[in-house]
């Protein structure tokens, strides 16, 4: 199975730091509503040269990922925004370079790392692709499963049918496993 991976948000925890640059700023909730009225880019970007090494992974990422990786028949590729928003080349070069080393430190079995504005564009090069921000999952849907991590940023927002919903990588490797009969009884309804 070729599997498609987001990494801020979906593999790494960003929101803890993006909260506490946030508290720096005087915004105590980071909810939907704050996470889509705010300039988040420049924030993420101001922060992002020191987050490429520095995030937590969320549990069960790294055992979940490895063992896909031992099986034969998936394999794994991250696509990311990371970088893809700045407006210097230099930034957005630097960062692709500090995310390939993390990538090479961290997950150095996945396939690479595909950096992209367009996520969708990609879609049809993934049998299931995992994702935090519930527009990247509307966008990647027509074109393949998403299964969408649910986060306070992405609640209550309208989803399109081929988008699952997981709490916790426990219950996405639960839906990878299962994801021929997911799709199967979202057909049905």
């Amino acid at each position: 199975m070729r599997i498609g991976v987001d990494i801020d948000g979906t593999v790494v925890d960003f929101s803890n730091k993006f909260s506490r640059h946030l508290c720096e700023k005087g915004i105590y909730v980071l909810n939907k509503d704050v996470f889509k009225y705010m300039d988040h880019y420049a924030i993420y970007e101001a922060t992002e040269m020191e987050n490429c090494f520095s995030l937590d992974f969320y549990p069960r990422v790294e055992s979940v990922l490895f063992k896909w990786h031992q099986m034969d028949n998936h394999e794994i590729t991250f696509v990311t925004k990371r970088g893809k928003h700045s407006t210097s080349d230099e930034v957005r070069s630097a960062i692709e370079v500090l995310t390939r080393k993390w990538q090479e430190i961290n997950f150095e079995y996945t396939k690479g790392i595909i950096f992209s504005m367009n996520k969708e564009e990609h879609a049809k090069d993934f049998d299931v692709m995992i994702e935090d921000d519930a527009g990247n999952a509307n966008s990647i849907a027509p074109h393949c499963p998403v299964i969408l991590i649910n986060r306070g940023w992405n609640r209550d927002i309208p989803l399109h049918e081929n988008v699952i919903i997981a709490e916790d990588w426990i219950e996405v490797e639960f839906i990878v496993a299962h994801l021929e009969e997911f799709k199967k009884a979202q057909k049905k309804d």
